[in-house]
C-alpha cells in the first residue's frame, strides 16, 4: 500500500510539473540575436552558403557563387 502512494505521489508532482510553462522563450531572429541571416522558419544561420548568405540578422537570400 505504501509504494501505492508513492506511485500517486509522483504521478501527480509529474502532471503539476508538465502544466508549469517553460522558463523562457527562445528570441526571435534578428539584429539583436543573430550575426548571421535569418531564414524563412526563422532560425540563424551562418549566412556563408550559397543558399542562405547575408548578414546582421536580414533575412536570408540566395547569392551567387562569387
Amino acid at each position: 500500500m505504501k509504494n501505492v502512494s508513492w506511485l500517486v505521489f509522483g504521478v501527480s508532482l509529474g502532471f503539476v510539473g508538465s502544466m508549469v510553462p517553460s522558463c523562457g522563450k527562445a528570441e526571435p531572429c534578428g539584429p539583436a540575436t543573430c550575426f548571421g541571416c535569418c531564414d524563412e522558419a526563422g532560425l540563424c544561420q551562418t549566412g556563408t552558403t550559397v543558399e542562405a548568405c547575408g548578414g546582421d540578422g536580414a533575412a536570408c537570400k540566395a547569392c551567387g557563387s562569387a
